[in-house]
C-alpha cells in the first residue's frame, strides 16, 4: 500500500494522535548507558510507537544516539519533538542513515 493511501499505517497512526501499543519490555535497563534509538521518519518525525516506547523507560543518565532512515526528507526536528518522551537523556546525535555503517 502506498504511503500516500489514508489508510496506510503511517497515516492512521499520525493523524490518529494515538499511542501505538510497544510489543514487550527491555530487561535490565538500568544497566545500560547508551541505547541507539533507530526508526524511519513519518511526517518529518518518529512514528507513534517510537514515542510510546520512550514513555515506558526512564532516560536519566542515558546517551542517545538517534538515527532515522528515510527515501528522500532529513531527520528534521525528530529530536526536539522526542524530547518530551526521553527528559533527562543526552543526544549525543540524531542524524539521517542510508546504510548500517553510519551508525556508529
Amino acid at each position: 500500500m502506498k504511503w500516500t493511501n489514508p489508510l496506510a499505517r503511517c497515516n492512521k497512526e499520525k493523524f490518529g494522535k494515538k499511542d501505538v501499543p510497544v510489543a514487550g519490555k527491555i530487561e535490565n535497563w538500568g544497566d545500560y548507558d547508551t541505547v541507539y534509538l533507530g526508526f524511519p521518519i513519518w511526517y518529518y518525525a518518529a512514528p507513534n510507537v517510537i514515542n510510546t516506547f520512550c514513555k515506558g523507560y526512564d532516560w536519566h543518565g542515558k546517551t542517545l544516539h538517534i538515527f532515522a532512515t528515510s527515501g528522500s526528507s532529513g531527520i528534521g526536528k525528530s529530536a526536539e519533538k522526542l524530547a518530551p518522551y526521553i527528559e533527562g537523556a543526552n543526544i549525543a546525535d540524531a542524524k539521517r542513515v542510508t546504510s548500517a555503517s553510519e551508525i556508529v
